[in-house]
């Protein structure tokens, strides 16, 4: 067993294809639907009836047609976010201290309404969800109708010529060059960060991320926010708009020539970083991190715990840690006979596996002591690997059998080297569909390393199946026991993995450089976000207030969970007046207010401003989904597929801001001084 420190975790599940189907899908559909929904009314309501007649002859067909079909199916989301807006007047006439549970405000529950309180969203009836998703698809149907209708009429040449202007526009920005500058600047901060030789590469990847993402983001933003308003106060686009060129061709031609030029530059900044980060690696930092694995994850269950510990199959035990990431297993005895286990099964393994002679294993988990113990020895800990083969009670004989192998190898006068032995396990693994580790010392969050005979894994069996018993048969189920009775072992489910590449590999430093290459990638979306929406807010804003509005979002979306926390009454301290309230007068965040005129009126402001934010929470974008600085930091793979679903998620996230561009284009003036 080999200690290493890389320590990789997720409070949220990595996204997978699964993440963009289903409930998820429906949902996204219904919240795009309920935005354009509104947008349809509000023309209905004020943009049509100012519309001149012969405006509305010279509407295209088709796109007549397309709108009052998809006006026509979006009337049940209309009447739903009429139903959604009195529930939350109903929530904020009702809110007061008598609802406080915790210092925070409970919001009453109506039986029929709620579509925002996402908590309930998948138990809706079906035909619930079917109506409201034809009406949200209504709602996007009506907004697209003009851009459905024009669409044979956008030419990419002349989207390819307004990005190419933009890209050299761009290029005579002297802002550009200034942040630039400042990149390599930052790189050095290094210098002045003491930090321990095994923590050198993580640190010198943050530093490069941090410096190349905060100060290009804030450059692209920049750009982009301010380069139409500019044309505008000049004139010059006025030139370009009286030529054979759509508008929404400007638009789109802007976003593409400042995400060339920036990527550009990124390109540039990502190689050059990466120089910086490899040079002169301490060989303990380039042990530990200086790689690119490939974990296979397993689901993880709890078995066996005691009746009166509260623990859960699916959770554990709960030893009152803060950070409640990790489930606990309580120590045993190791004679007991059915111990509390954590039981990890891996659905799928990867045919490669297959042509090994053994399978390496990598786990980090947490101790909790109850008693001081050993000083300076880690907690004992049994590991047990199970194959589809495995039957009942194949233990004793998978023990017995050994020892008589290794007895008979070592009475031949061979030297038993690891070699020899893994051989003798993986033939009684082949045999017994069994492989047992007695007793292993675990040390605090350090990862450490275990080999798995390949033997477990049958030939034909790669994926779960469902055996004779109707319960599934995993390829691999490894379950862990703490030998310790004083002790617990905490764990969650991505603490223990299998690796899935060649951790004797020579060509760690490469494979290092592309998957930080990669991680790259994420700052590439980060990039494309901030442009697209700063060039889209600038059809509309002053180049200074698209900037800041960008900027805002960017900000929020990094706060992302604490604001939804706030949005859903989740937090400790109630909402903005109430925490005022509690800080004026010194009171603590948890104490139940009094039932007081002035406290009423600040709890119904606050659960209006809930409201609000529950509505409009979808604007900000899930930052945390587009950082991937901690696979690079720890010395893990970024799949190709977790970069394709995250590109798939800024597709979605940015279109609607695109289809909102196209309208502020086409409504602007350009010809104003604005």
């Amino acid at each position: 067993m080999t200690p290493l420190f890389a320590l990789l975790f997720f409070e949220k599940d990595p996204l997978n294809w699964s993440n963009l189907t289903g409930w998820s899908l429906i949902y996204y559909i219904q919240t795009v639907g309920g935005f354009a929904t509104f947008a349809v009314f509000l023309w209905l309501l004020i943009g049509y009836p100012r519309s001149r007649r012969e405006d509305i002859q010279a509407i295209p067909a088709l796109q007549r047609f397309l709108f009052f079909v998809g006006a026509f199916l979006s009337i049940p989301m209309l009447l739903w976010q009429a139903a959604v807006l009195v529930e939350i007047a109903l929530q904020a006439v009702t809110a007061g201290p008598q609802a406080q549970e915790g210092g925070g405000t409970v919001a009453a529950s109506i039986p029929g309404l709620g579509f925002i309180i996402r908590t309930a969203f998948p138990f809706r009836p079906i035909w619930f969800h079917t109506v409201l998703t034809i009406g949200g698809l209504g709602g996007i149907l009506a907004v697209l109708s003009p851009i459905i209708s024009n669409l044979f009429h956008y030419r990419l040449g002349r989207l390819r010529a307004v990005a190419r202007l933009a890209f050299k526009e761009g290029i005579r920005q002297r802002v550009l060059y200034a942040f630039s500058g400042l990149v390599f600047v930052a790189l050095f901060a290094g210098w002045f960060v003491n930090t321990k030789p095994s923590d050198e590469i993580r640190t010198y990847v943050y530093i490069a991320y941090f410096s190349i993402g905060s100060l290009l983001l804030v450059t692209g933003a920049l750009l982009a926010g301010m380069s139409l308003p500019g044309d505008m106060r000049r004139q010059s686009l006025q030139t370009v708009v009286t030529k054979p060129v759509e508008r929404f061709e400007i638009l789109l031609g802007r976003i593409a020539g400042f995400v060339q030029l920036m990527t550009l530059v990124l390109l540039v900044m990502s190689g050059l970083s990466l120089l910086y980060v490899m040079r002169d690696i301490n060989p303990e930092a380039s042990r530990e991190s200086l790689k690119a694995r490939v974990p296979i994850y397993g689901n993880l269950r709890f078995l066996n715990l005691p009746s009166n510990s509260g623990g859960t199959e699916a959770r554990g035990e709960n030893v009152g840690r803060e950070w409640d990431y990790r489930g606990y297993l309580p120590g045993s005895r190791a004679t007991r006979a059915n111990p509390p286990q954590a039981v990890f099964e891996f659905q799928e393994i990867p045919t490669s596996l297959l042509q090994r002679d053994s399978i390496r294993a990598e786990f980090t988990f947490d101790i909790y002591r109850t008693t001081k113990g050993n000083e300076n020895q880690g907690v004992a800990v049994r590991f047990a690997g199970f194959g589809p083969n495995y039957t009942v009670g194949a233990e004793e004989a998978w023990r017995k059998e050994r020892k008589e192998m290794r007895d008979a190898f070592i009475a031949k006068g061979q030297e038993l080297d690891a070699k020899a032995e893994l051989n003798i396990d993986n033939e009684l693994a082949k045999k017994h569909g069994y492989y047992e580790m007695p007793s292993l010392p675990v040390f605090d969050y350090q990862t450490a390393s275990v080999i798995l005979p390949a033997g477990l894994i049958a030939k034909d069996v790669t994926s779960a199946s469902v055996g004779k018993s109707g319960k599934p048969v995993f390829p691999i189920v490894v379950k862990v026991s703490c030998l310790e009775p004083s002790q617990y072992i905490g764990m969650a489910r991505y603490d223990f993995y299998l690796r899935a590449d060649d951790d004797a590999s020579r060509l760690d430093r490469l494979w290092f450089g592309l998957n930080y290459l990669k991680g790259a990638i994420g700052l590439w979306m980060q990039l494309v976000l901030l442009v697209t929406v700063a060039v889209v807010l600038s059809t509309y804003f002053s180049g200074v207030v698209a900037f800041l509005v960008t900027l805002k979002l960017w900000v929020m979306g990094w706060f992302r969970e604490f604001v939804a926390q706030i949005a859903f009454g989740a937090n400790v301290g109630g909402g903005p007046l109430e925490s005022m309230l509690r800080l004026v007068r010194r009171d603590a965040p948890a104490t139940k207010l009094e039932d007081t005129p002035v406290n009423q009126a600040a709890f119904r402001f606050d659960e209006f401003y809930r409201g609000a934010m529950r509505i409009f929470l979808d604007l900000f974008p899930d930052m945390e989904r587009f950082d991937f600085t901690i696979y690079v930091q720890e010395g893990f793979d970024i799949s190709w597929g977790l970069i394709g679903v995250t590109f798939v998620l800024l597709i979605g996230y940015l279109t609607p801001w695109i289809v909102l561009g196209f309208y502020l284009l086409r409504w602007k003036e350009v010809a104003s001084a604005n």
